[in-house]
């Protein structure tokens, strides 16, 4: 599946956690690659990670994407049909990940997700 993530322009006044990101997009997304090693790690674990989503859950399931970063595997989630919510500690990398997403549809829910009381991370029965 081809990325339709927008690559943002760089600007100097950024926060230091977008210019950190957008470093790391480089590398993983756009193909900026300084590092080749890290490169091809990075995709390879893309690769398998999505790959493993994909063959257990079916397009239009919901997924919540903790500790999201930059938004790369949100993005890439919601362009593959699945209903997804960004989630980051550090709650200005919202703004990015809105800079780069295109038309896809994300949902965005910065903070600690586990100190989130409706937050059910195993259900028994």
């Amino acid at each position: 599946m081809a990325l339709v993530m927008q690559k943002p322009t760089f600007f100097n006044e950024w926060p230091e956690s977008w210019k950190q990101s957008y470093a790391y997009d480089c590398q993983e997304v756009w193909s900026d690659v300084t590092d080749y090693g890290y490169a091809y790690a990075y995709q390879n674990r893309a690769d398998k990670t999505l790959q493993a989503v994909s063959s257990r859950l079916e397009k239009g399931q919901r997924i919540l994407d903790i500790a999201g970063a930059q938004g790369n595997f949100s993005i890439r989630l919601a362009e593959m049909g699945y209903q997804v919510t960004w989630n980051d500690l550090r709650s200005e990398l919202e703004s990015y990940v809105r800079l780069k997403q295109g038309d896809c549809t994300l949902e965005f829910a910065p903070g600690n997700a586990f100190e989130w009381e409706h937050l059910v991370f195993w259900q028994s029965g």
